[in-house]
């Protein structure tokens, strides 16, 4: 693979969260034009980022810039990790450790931009890495990159025992149709201009990655995981006196909440949340439900949370008695 450097490996009890603004935006020069760009997230309950980085892809060159994370200044001069001329353009790559003022950007994520030069920019990529630790939802063993270079395609190696997982954003111009592997996953995606490519894949021993036309991906993170995640099953579904009366059990791990929903298509009936729901625990469930008349069952859904994932875990009919 052409030049890549990578930021940062590393192994984290917890998760990866993304952020990404794509432009492009243009900030003149010779008036002190700015761009504000929101990169708002939001992380579980009392976890805290273990590392945390600020990454920049920009069109042209200026003599000097001022750049924001909420009201904290993070550089003042313009000196780009690396740099390229491509199709008639020069690109610049940014990439900041912001992981000391993590604090700030958790209560402003706002990307503050001034061009204080005379030459005008274009902001294409802002995106926030976030790599936290929360012990509870598992494992992930990541490598995040940067480049500046053109591939038609490219791959690397996962750890077979694991699911594997990749996002990036890639830049074409002006267009291109991207083949993602992830282990045996595959994703296809188009890329005009920008866009963000992601994938994941359970036992994934690499990716690879193949274009139509040349892409340069611009930032990407690849890694191999374990997730400790619920498993919810609705054990019991019935109805009984204008009640929809449900047993639940949860046969993997710990759940942060449990919603449950019970409704016919396109209304919804009733809806309680649960709370926690530790591994192996049982929880009966009564919800009261208004049907219109002639309505002969519902749809009992459970969907769990852990951290910032949620998925729907099971699905029931449940039939009414008549109304």
């Amino acid at each position: 693979m052409a030049y890549v450097e990578a930021v940062n490996s590393d192994e984290v009890k917890g998760w990866v969260e993304t952020v990404t603004s794509l432009g492009p935006e243009e900030i003149r020069g010779g008036v002190r034009e700015r761009a504000e760009v929101p990169l708002n997230f939001t992380l579980p309950d009392g976890v805290k980022p273990k590392k945390m980085f600020l990454d920049i892809t920009v069109s042209g060159a200026a003599d000097k810039w001022r750049v924001f994370l909420g009201e904290f200044s993070v550089t003042k001069v313009f000196k780009p990790v690396m740099q390229k001329e491509y199709k008639g353009e020069l690109l610049s790559k940014f990439v900041f450790d912001v992981t000391p003022i993590s604090h700030i950007v958790v209560s402003d994520p706002t990307l503050r931009v001034i061009n204080e030069s005379s030459s005008s920019l274009r902001l294409l990529q802002s995106s926030l890495f976030v790599f936290y630790e929360y012990p509870e939802l598992g494992e992930l063993r990541y490598s995040y990159y940067v480049t500046l270079e053109p591939h038609k395609s490219f791959w690397g190696p996962l750890d077979p025992q694991r699911s594997g997982y990749f996002y990036g954003v890639f830049r074409a111009r002006p267009r291109a149709e991207v083949k993602l592997k992830v282990g045996d996953c595959l994703g296809e995606f188009v890329v005009e201009e920008l866009n963000e490519v992601a994938s994941d894949c359970e036992r994934a021993k690499s990716y690879y990655v193949e274009a139509s036309e040349e892409v340069i991906p611009l930032s990407f993170v690849v890694g191999s995981y374990v997730l400790k995640l619920p498993k919810i099953k609705i054990e019991e579904a019935e109805y009984s006196d204008g009640k929809v009366l449900l047993k639940l059990r949860n046969l993997g791990d710990d759940a942060d909440d449990v919603v449950v929903l019970i409704y016919v298509p396109g209304k919804p009936l009733a809806r309680t949340s649960l709370g926690k729901l530790p591994s192996g625990d049982e929880r009966e469930v009564e919800l009261k439900v208004e049907a219109s008349k002639g309505v002969t069952g519902a749809i009992a859904r459970v969907i769990w949370v852990k951290g910032k994932m949620t998925e729907v875990a099971a699905e029931k009919f449940v039939s009414f008695q008549a109304l």
